[in-house]
């Protein structure tokens, strides 16, 4: 359905209060008999004029163009969508009477079915083009930073990580925390690991994200590393490789980091490089994006410090802004096609640089230690590091294979290699799970692939040795297979725990769907009041009575008379809307109208215990008796808690529209 059909129906289904009221106040009085079709049709050849679009536009003011242009970036957003966006920044109440009455001065409207808020389509780029600013809602200040600032969490030093901790694995104590050697010694192989990170270090954070990223893993009452979960790790583009590590430093718990990661990439979509914002604008680009996105995870506590640490935001003269390169640093490309990405010294001591592409990297640094990490990390090749990967299933071929595929590797490299290999082979102890296969049934599984992913070493003819922390998926793979073994009865040291392999990151990137693009500044309103006066001092007012030259002037001061000649809609309104003060039975009347009529609610104005006036928009379910005193009984608006209010507390109580187009 096109908008103006759209619009054309939710006029249509409008009470016939509602609709000839707004007939009468924008082109006059009703003739019988009528056709609404035909009236509609009168109200959309007034909203059309190039006349009534400049009034329009001439009375609308800051607060107004504020809402429109959050209408805009929210893209059709329900009433408590929009309530949402400006909880802290408006109040309910104000915001209720301010949406209000832009639907009265038709400028937007609502599905009745969907409840969304839409331009009235007549106006829609008149007030795009003239109201909606981006500036409205976000403050940038255009900003050239002279301060180049590279991240530090980059595939180079997580390669780095994954080294030292597959050479030193179980990194934490029983108690919680890192092992004080562990500390001590990453702090001499990452200078600057200990830099605070929110109220944590680099070094705690970074372990936490790896933990709830599942990079690192309990198994057996130890914290192991599988190089099979950094590879699945490693398929990721190197952007996401980024935005779920940031994600995983900023989440509570491993269920909220894909959502993180996509707010993050919906976020640097959002914000425009070269400007600088506060603090508040970065918290309403937040709050956009995740109302825009659903992406409702909260990001809680010190996340925007997070942020800083991270350099994902950079602080820099009193003002921040969004550090690009922290999701595409330039050290992702290689900088020459010839340019190895290691160098491998005689003395098996090896240079990791930081373009190397970082599966490749991954699966050399398994074979490695790391010794220091700075520009380019330094590795060494040892016995030790190569029995760690023998010991992983890796052969001493593939491992030469690895090197000499990224870089040129001296003479002895070789020969060195296969001298230890050879003595790792007289001497193995292997822990794992054996499985025996009768000789009848051995070529079902040794020619199925998905099961022989999982084997670690074939022992012998229909003996293979299997990882404890596979199991679940071997046994599935024998399953599928046609195959339901019986395991020998085996005894377990401390606690098996059963790996989770459902992925805990992000897996696709996002389509962006706020984009943030800086305009001409904020909306720069017309003096409204002189707008106003100028039509009260044009209209004819001599005929009316001063009931109505009060009401002509309310509904000036409202906006919603547009030009002098309107003056007669003012002879329409006589219903009573308020009661106040000792006026105890006129409140009481409002109160029972409200509850048998439609569309309506009640706004309530009580005396605090301290004597400070409190406001209150409620939708009333009944007015109950509670020995001698009324009680009004009801739910708030918008967020629908309960309430119970004296009728004699209250000071004032008026009767308002819930809106237009809805109840």
């Amino acid at each position: 359905m096109s908008d103006e059909l759209r619009w054309r129906a939710s006029l249509v289904r409008l009470p016939d209060e509602i609709f000839f009221e707004l007939i009468r106040n924008y082109v006059g009085e009703v003739k019988t008999p009528f056709n609404k079709h035909d009236l509609i049709a009168r109200l959309e050849s007034f909203l059309r004029s190039p006349r009534v679009h400049d009034r329009i536009v001439s009375l609308i003011d800051s607060t107004d163009a504020k809402i429109l242009s959050a209408i805009a970036l929210l893209h059709e957003p329900t009433y408590d969508t929009l309530f949402e966006f400006f909880e802290h920044q408006i109040a309910p109440i104000d915001l209720h009477h301010r949406v209000l009455n832009l639907e009265e001065r038709l400028v937007i409207y609502s599905d009745p079915e969907s409840r969304k808020i839409r331009f009235t389509p007549f106006l829609s780029d008149t007030i795009a083009n003239s109201v909606v600013r981006t500036e409205n809602i976000v403050q940038f200040v255009p900003f050239n930073t002279t301060t180049a600032r590279s991240p530090w969490l980059t595939d180079a030093f997580l390669l780095g990580l994954f080294s030292y901790l597959s050479d030193a694995p179980d990194p934490f104590k029983t108690a919680g925390g890192v092992k004080k050697r562990v500390a001590d010694e990453m702090r001499a192989v990452f200078p600057g690991i200990e830099t605070r990170l929110g109220t944590a270090t680099r070094l705690d954070a970074i372990l936490s994200a790896l933990t709830k990223l599942a990079l690192l893993r309990p198994d057996s009452g130890r914290t192991t590393v599988a190089i099979d979960d950094w590879v699945a790790y490693g398929e990721l583009t190197p952007y996401l490789r980024r935005v779920n590590m940031y994600a995983a430093c900023l989440a509570t718990s491993p269920a909220e980091i894909a959502d993180i990661a996509e707010l993050l990439s919906h976020l640097d979509a959002a914000i425009p490089p070269d400007v600088a914002f506060d603090r508040d604008t970065f918290d309403r680009i937040v709050r956009l994006v995740r109302i825009n996105t659903g992406r409702r995870s909260a990001l809680t506590g010190e996340y925007f410090e997070i942020l800083i640490d991270l350099h994902v935001i950079i602080d820099e003269q009193d003002r921040y802004w969004w550090n690009t390169r922290a999701f595409r640093d330039p050290s992702f490309a290689t900088p020459e096609p010839h340019e190895s990405p290691l160098i491998v010294h005689p003395n098996l001591e090896i240079t990791v640089k930081p373009w190397v592409e970082f599966i490749e990297g991954l699966r050399v640094c398994h074979t490695m230690k790391i010794r220091v990490f700075d520009v380019y990390a330094r590795y060494e090749l040892d016995k030790t590091s190569l029995f760690r990967a023998l010991d992983d299933g890796v052969t001493v071929e593939e491992v030469k294979a690895r090197f000499e595929a990224l870089a040129p590797v001296p003479q002895n490299f070789g020969f060195m290699l296969d001298a230890w290999a050879d003595e790792h082979g007289s001497v193995q102890i292997l822990d794992g799970i054996a499985i025996v296969v009768d000789e009848d049934r051995r070529h079902i599984i040794e020619h199925y692939g998905p099961f022989q992913r999982h084997v670690r070493r074939a022992l012998a003819p229909g003996v293979y040795l299997m990882a404890r922390a596979d199991e679940p998926q071997w046994r599935a793979e024998l399953a599928a297979a046609g195959i339901s073994p019986v395991p020998e009865t085996r005894r377990f040291t401390g606690d098996h725990v059963t790996r989770d392999t459902a992925p805990r990151w992000s897996t696709s990137g996002v389509q962006p769907v706020t984009v943030l693009k800086p305009g001409p500044g904020a909306y720069t309103p017309d003096d409204t009041a002189a707008v106003r006066a100028r039509i009260i001092e044009s209209a004819d007012l001599e005929s009316l009575t001063d009931d109505q030259r009060l009401e002509f002037t309310r509904r000036v001061e409202s906006r919603v008379i547009l030009f002098p000649e309107q003056v007669a809609a003012a002879v329409a309104r006589t219903e009573k809307v308020e009661a106040k003060g000792l006026d105890y039975i006129g409140k009481v009347r409002l109160i029972e109208q409200v509850l048998r009529g439609r569309g309506t609610a009640l706004e309530i104005v009580e005396r605090s215990a301290t004597g400070a006036p409190k406001k209150h928009l409620i939708r009333p379910e009944s007015l109950d008796k509670k020995a001698t005193e009324l009680v009004l009984v009801g739910t708030t608006i918008p967020d629908g808690g309960a309430i119970r209010i004296r009728v004699g507390k209250i000071g004032v109580v008026r009767k308002v529209r819930t809106g237009l187009f809805h109840e």
